[in-house]
């Protein structure tokens, strides 16, 4: 092919192109290393920390949750996979029951989703600690939820004693509490001796003799420690250790058969505002077949437990 032979001009004008191409090739080359080589080391990457797990997820540990649970909050539970571990998990977060006894100490919010299945196998002292410390937190705890509902129904009846007419979400709400409690009537008095706390000493007493110290079929496998029957044969299943003690309350202060524990527990709080558990006891003759035989056990259980200290303990505010 014959060469084309350029003009001065076009060859200045080509050397200039390829002048400028190269000055702009040498520029990216120059900012390219100076972005590598100087520029600020990125920062490290963070990992998130392992997120605490709940405690109604946790499976055969000692680990708890102690949190704050009001009313209409789930309470979270923890299981713990044997008898050990269930004592060391108490001992880990302080809770000793002379010291709750005594007023001195106060009861962590430590909720067992059941009792471990070796309970049994625990020396008798240790045993018993043991039981107490399952369940009294629980006690504690629906005795709170019925405490504030308790507590709203007396700013109606002060509201009430003053003249004042209620208002309608507030006569909704008493409504809806006569469906919770069994019975047709609003009238926040009559509401009030159905809506009031559980001794602990009662219940603890009759924990103990129904479920043998937690030792039971009943106890170990349906969570049931205070002898519920869903047939005249056949022991009721929880799904929880506080569905059973929720249970329980709601029997005491609902079922027909109790009519006369909820009027004595009433004259109680008009004259000291004060409960005793080992007075109400005889107040359920009903409760078992066993009647007066019964209620004298439970009185025998309080006296010789000492169990009545713990009418006045209180669940922990804070972790």
């Amino acid at each position: 092919m014959p060469k084309i032979a350029l003009n001065p001009k076009s060859k200045l004008r080509h050397v200039s192109l390829i002048f400028l191409g190269s000055l702009v090739l040498l520029s990216y080359i120059v900012a390219f290393f100076f972005k590598t080589t100087h520029a600020s080391p990125k920062a490290p990457i963070l990992l998130p920390k392992a997120q605490k797990v709940s405690s109604s997820h946790i499976h055969g540990s000692s680990r708890f949750s102690t949190g704050l649970s009001p009313k209409n909050t789930p309470v979270e539970f923890v299981e713990i996979a044997s008898a050990q571990e269930m004592c060391q998990a108490f001992e880990e977060c302080g809770f000793e029951l002379t010291k709750v006894a005594s007023g001195e100490g106060e009861v962590p919010r430590i909720y067992l989703a059941k009792l471990p299945g070796d309970i049994k196998g625990l020396p008798p002292k240790h045993k018993r600690d043991a039981f107490i410390k399952s369940i009294l937190p629980l006690i504690l705890q629906v005795n709170e939820d019925i405490r504030q509902d308790r507590e709203k129904l007396l700013v109606l009846q002060a509201r009430l004693d003053k003249g004042l007419h209620l208002r309608a979400p507030d006569r909704a709400w008493l409504s809806h509490l006569a469906t919770q409690y069994s019975t047709k009537s609003h009238d926040v008095k009559v509401l009030l001796k159905h809506v009031d706390e559980i001794p602990p000493s009662l219940a603890l007493s009759q924990a103990i003799l129904e479920s043998g110290w937690g030792t039971s079929k009943a106890a170990k496998s349906k969570n049931s420690t205070f002898g519920h029957m869903a047939t005249k044969s056949e022991v009721q299943a929880f799904q929880s250790l506080y569905a059973n003690v929720k249970a329980y309350a709601k029997n005491l202060n609902t079922h027909a058969a109790y009519k006369t524990f909820r009027e004595e527990r009433a004259k109680m709080r008009l004259a000291s505002g004060e409960l005793n558990g080992h007075h109400l006891a005889p107040k359920l003759i009903k409760y078992s077949v066993r009647g007066s035989a019964y209620t004298q056990e439970l009185q025998g259980l309080i006296k010789q437990l000492d169990l009545h200290h713990f009418d006045a303990a209180h669940i922990r505010l804070k972790p």
